[in-house]
């Protein structure tokens, strides 16, 4: 992606070879020529006998990437009628679809470890949830959380929970683990009689 989203490359020369310099043929990257696109990260111009003159190109904007490719571009050469086609499409595209962060509905609540060190472990998701997305089909986003009411120690951090699964007007999407943000060791046994003997004074 770092060499296909340049306008220009040179090639250093070796202790063999004199430096080559490359001009990008996809002048959606080239700033200054009529087919420039601020969206456009990288490209790639190519030819074959089935497919023609071929432009593959790829945008981003708010987040959102896409990957446009237009086949018999033109006869012989990829000219203005390929990049015309090319921004209608990225235009769609990008009115049509957006990039969602998902969270869980509610706050994760902390898990109660039973007969650990720690009374509790706090519930976290591994990974961040984003979905592409129609515009306006936001609301139809809705998640379910599966976790234990507590579980025995010792938890290891990171140890997995349970899991988040995200639905798209009732499909699935995404299934993400949620795991335990620290640890928590098992009591010793003097730890489990102190314990038990904290508790009594506590209710007398």
């Amino acid at each position: 992606m770092s060499y296909a989203g340049r306008s220009s490359y040179t090639i250093p020369a070796s202790p063999t070879n004199r430096a080559y310099s490359f001009g990008h043929l996809n002048h959606a990257l080239t700033l200054g020529s009529g087919s420039f696109d601020r969206r456009a990260i990288a490209g790639k111009t190519g030819w074959t006998g089935s497919a023609g003159s071929c432009l593959m190109t790829v945008a981003e904007q708010d987040g959102v990437r896409l990957i446009v490719i237009v086949l018999k571009a033109d006869q012989g050469e990829v000219t203005g009628a390929a990049y015309a086609d090319t921004k209608a499409l990225l235009d769609y595209g990008f009115a049509g679809w957006s990039m969602m962060t998902v969270y869980p509905e509610v706050p994760l609540a902390p898990v109660d470890v039973l007969l650990g060190v720690q009374a509790q472990v706090q519930p976290q998701l591994e990974r961040d949830c984003r979905l592409l997305v129609r515009r306006g089909e936001e609301s139809a986003v809705t998640t379910q959380v599966e976790l234990p009411a507590d579980l025995e120690a010792p938890v290891e951090q990171g140890q997995r929970l349970g899991e988040l699964t995200v639905y798209v007007n009732g499909e699935l999407r995404d299934t993400i683990p949620i795991v335990s943000a620290q640890g928590a060791q098992r009591l010793t046994a003097p730890g489990i009689f102190s314990r038990l003997l904290r508790e009594l004074f506590m209710a007398g």
